[in-house]
């Protein structure tokens, strides 16, 4: 169970959030093309990685060998986005973003917040025009305007599980609330006649565009008067393609790449009604604003017919093709109230939007007509439309690379189908990992990389021995090995720090950092003025009296010595990363105890508790102590038998900072069981975020930050492993990419300044294969044939005849999957040169082009090499 457990921690973070709610499991088959994958991965070499060589070899395998380490070498370089150089996705064309490199899209930030109108300048769908009636000439605008509450709940970018239980980032709504409302306004008023019938006449054929796409009026009615209102309704009928056509007549357009044939066959000028015959299929008759769908489904519209009375000239008649219709109706045109579902869209009605006609009487007084107050002139002001979400299966979930009318039950709710909201994800800003790992059943190590790019593994707790409770450090086989974070209290007397010890070491350079909060319980930094600051891990490892010479391991930078100062005053400078630290000890008991000044502030013994800064601005509060945190030299448990610790980001990081509090993730590494020596962190023990369990992973729970830092706990379902958290912290603030789109658009990757840290392959890569006693224990490249590398003879199953399955002027190039999961590339050639060249094969990316696991190559000499696969 335990070793099932630990392959379910092999989860896809710092891959980029492209990977949020899911795990990586499984590998596909080694193949050359991938080389110098798997023995150097995203720049990372293989931790077991070796380029074998036989012992007897000549000079030309060995030259090979070199030459197999320089190309691992070249790869093993890791590229990351420098902090603000991030990369985007960038839509091309009818597209616009919602957040700015001024002002991002923050995670469960409302789209509103951030911009809350479009308009022409935009979007070209929400180009405006002008219209003329007899009664005046009024210009028209659109907008698109969101929602800009901070409170509100609905249009942003969350972490959370849909309805499938799929966990990750979502562009989401909530059902049945507001997303965005369309507005049309008219300048000085669209002003017209009405007839005896509520009809407003001067409308009748005018053009408009609405959101991309040409419309005409083609019916109207106000009912009321301005004492009593009632309703109003607008009738629209537009398309992409339009004809006019008299009796008899036929015509050829071309609509989405496919020919359609459109053919009049009578018009009635008594009923005002038409045939039409569109390839071949005679539709019902139809009278103006009517639709009838084709054959094929394409909607054919009649937007007016003209008859003419003249035997001489036949009566035409108006044609949309690809027709959309669009009934609008408010019931009572001069309040501020939207009637519900007050939208049609081609004879259906939309549940999901609302309808506001923003009318009044325009000069004329109300008459007496027919006994009844009629309006004989009004002026249209503005109309709008409230669309709502209404989703297929209730909330709306849209994952990154998907659209909102994918997921709407209605997608005419969008008025037409011209514009859309599109997510494209987190933006990539580069990453750096904290982890609280386990090591055995119980201890804890923590790895991070600080601010210079080292990183650092260090023990974190221990329950050891069973039944005395929790401690900071490396207790293992009663090793008693703390780990202090704080300065010693008040006196130099009480010095904190003995041989073996690790402590923390920041360059505070004074009160930057003030540490809040009881340190038994959750504490976090109220000011965060350097968190830029460095930090290093250090070990003491000796002091030498008779030189009085003191050594500190840096556990990820190498090994510190310095001379003590005087005997007078027992103090000592260390120098770190460029920064003084003050020591202080009884020369007596130097290789003891010591007091370090840790945070460099140049004050021993002020009892300040000391950060550990990592990269990207992530600062590490150490919060709860023992009475005396070693000061006696003898261990204490910790408070409670839990270290509470925080993981916090500075508000100054933030593109805009969420009050005056600072963001923290809370944690609590704890004693799970003393009887059974096992430490633990619970869900329980992870704070301020919302932890989601992954879809078919129960022992995987995932939580997102709002400043992008991507949580994972690892839960083990059995109660003898312990639980391990790991932190994605991105190295700026991630920001949500949202688009308002409006047509054709194209996607891109933008952007994204890198820095380069190159791997060091390290010494001992190369080896003899004398040095190797089982190859399988490696991945390992093994330079040379049966005969000169007892490594490759294995490979091969250790034929009598080393040279069996070799010719002259061959070499092969073969990769072998080991059960382990280990890889092995044989290079190897049937002389010399034969081999050397297959390694320079490698070197020069010759075999990118082999889709499979083997490759034979004729060397007619060391520039004219073919390769070919196997």
């Amino acid at each position: 169970m335990e070793t099932m457990s630990k392959l379910k921690k092999a989860v896809a973070l710092g891959m980029g959030l492209s990977m949020v709610g899911a795990t990586l499991f499984g590998a596909s088959a080694a193949k050359l093309s991938s080389y110098p994958e798997p023995f150097v991965v995203g720049g990372v070499p293989a931790a077991n990685l070796a380029v074998v060589v036989g012992a007897d070899a000549k000079g030309t395998d060995t030259a090979g060998a070199m030459d197999i380490i320089q190309g691992l070498q070249q790869a093993a370089v890791v590229e990351t986005p420098v902090p603000g150089g991030q990369a985007k996705v960038r839509l091309t064309g009818a597209a616009v973003e919602f957040g700015t490199p001024t002002d991002l899209l923050e995670i469960d930030e409302t789209l509103g917040a951030v911009r809350d109108t479009f308009s022409e300048f935009d979007l070209d769908v929400l180009k405006g025009g002008s219209l003329s009636t007899q009664r005046g000439v009024t210009k028209y605008n659109q907008y698109l305007q969101f929602p800009k509450l901070s409170t509100y709940s609905s249009n942003r970018v969350v972490f959370s599980e849909d309805q499938n239980q799929n966990v990750g980032d979502f562009l989401f709504f909530r059902d049945n609330n507001e997303v965005v409302t369309w507005v049309l306004q008219f300048e000085e008023g669209l002003t017209s006649d009405l007839d005896t019938n509520g009809q407003l006449t001067d409308l009748d054929d005018r053009h408009l565009n609405v959101l991309g796409t040409d419309f005409t009026v083609v019916g109207t009615l106000v009912k009321g008067n301005s004492t009593n209102p009632g309703r109003a309704e607008l009738l629209l009928l537009g398309g992409p393609a339009y004809l006019t056509l008299g009796e008899g007549d036929k015509q050829t357009v071309s609509l989405d790449g496919k020919e359609h044939t459109v053919e009049v066959v009578v018009i009635s000028e008594t009923n005002n009604e038409v045939i039409l015959k569109v390839d071949g299929q005679t539709l019902p008759r139809m009278k103006v604003g009517e639709l009838e769908p084709s054959s094929d489904g394409t909607l054919v519209g009649v937007e007016d017919i003209v008859p003419t009375g003249k035997d001489t000239q036949s009566s035409l008649v108006g044609v949309y093709l690809g027709a959309k219709k669009m009934r609008l109706l408010d019931n009572q045109w001069n309040d501020s109230s939207f009637t519900v579902a007050g939208l049609e869209v081609n004879n259906e009605v939309v549940e999901s939007d609302d309808v506001l006609i923003s009318l009044a009487a325009d000069g004329a007084q109300d008459v007496v007509q027919s006994q009844r107050n009629l309006l004989t002139r009004a002026k249209i002001e503005r109309v709008a439309v409230n669309i709502s979400a209404d989703g297929l299966v209730g909330d709306v979930y849209v994952p990154a690379g998907h659209s909102l009318s994918e997921y709407l039950d209605e997608p005419e709710a969008l008025v037409v189908n011209s514009w859309d909201l599109r997510y494209e994800g987190l933006g990539d800003t580069g990453t750096t990992t904290l982890k609280v790992q386990s090591s055995g059943r119980g201890e804890y190590n923590m790895r991070c990389v600080n601010q210079e790019g080292l990183e650092y593994t260090f023990p974190l707790a221990t329950v050891d021995p069973p039944t005395t409770g929790l401690f900071a450090g490396d207790f293992v086989s009663n090793e008693n090995r703390e780990l202090v974070w704080q300065e010693c209290s008040h006196s130099v007397a009480n010095r904190n720090v003995a041989v073996r010890d690790f402590f923390i070491l920041t360059n505070l350079d004074g009160s930057e950092l003030v540490r809040s909060g009881p340190v038994d319980q959750h504490c976090f930094r109220s000011t965060c003025n350097d968190d830029s600051a460095f930090s290093a891990v250090y070990e003491y490892v000796s002091y030498d009296a008779t030189n009085k010479v003191m050594k500190w391991q840096d556990l990820a930078a190498g090994t510190l010595q310095f001379v003590l100062g005087s005997t007078a005053t027992n103090v000592g400078r260390a120098v770190s990363h460029g920064t003084t630290f003050q020591v202080n000890g009884d020369e007596a008991t130097l290789d003891t105890n010591i007091s370090i000044d840790m945070d460099g502030d140049g004050t021993l013994c002020d009892s300040n508790s000391v950060p550990l800064l990592c990269e990207g601005g992530l600062i590490v509060n150490f919060c709860s102590n023992t009475t005396s945190n070693g000061i006696t030299g003898t261990a204490n448990a910790l408070t409670n038998n839990a270290l509470n610790m925080t993981l916090q980001v500075c508000n100054d990081n933030f593109d805009t900072a969420p009050g005056s509090a600072n963001t923290t993730i809370l944690l609590s590494v704890r004693e799970a069981s003393a009887a059974n020596n096992i430490i633990g962190l619970a869900r329980g023990d992870v704070l301020n975020v919302s932890l989601k369990n992954l879809r078919n992973e129960p022992e995987i729970f995932q939580a997102l930050t709002k400043y992008g830092q991507l949580v994972e706990l690892f839960d083990p379902a059995t109660s003898d492993v312990p639980e391990e958290l790991t932190v994605v912290h991105p190295l700026s603030q991630r920001g949500a990419q949202v688009f308002l789109t409006g047509g054709t658009t194209q996607r891109t990757t933008v952007g994204g300044q890198t820095s380069q840290r190159v791997q060091e392959l390290g010494v001992g890569v190369a080896k003899l294969d004398s040095e190797v006693k089982n190859v399988q224990d490696w991945n390992a490249v093994v330079v040379g044939g049966p005969c000169a590398n007892s490594a490759a003879a294995a490979l091969l199953g250790n034929p009598e005849d080393c040279t069996e399955g070799f010719a002259p002027g061959k070499a092969k190039l073969k990769l072998l999957e080991h059960p382990n999961g280990n890889v092995a590339l044989l290079v190897a050639g049937y002389s010399g040169q034969d081999t050397r060249a297959a390694s320079r094969a490698l070197l020069t990316g010759q075999v990118a082009n082999v889709d499979g696991a083997e490759a034979e190559l004729i060397v007619t000499s060391l520039s004219d090499v073919r390769v070919r696969a196997v």
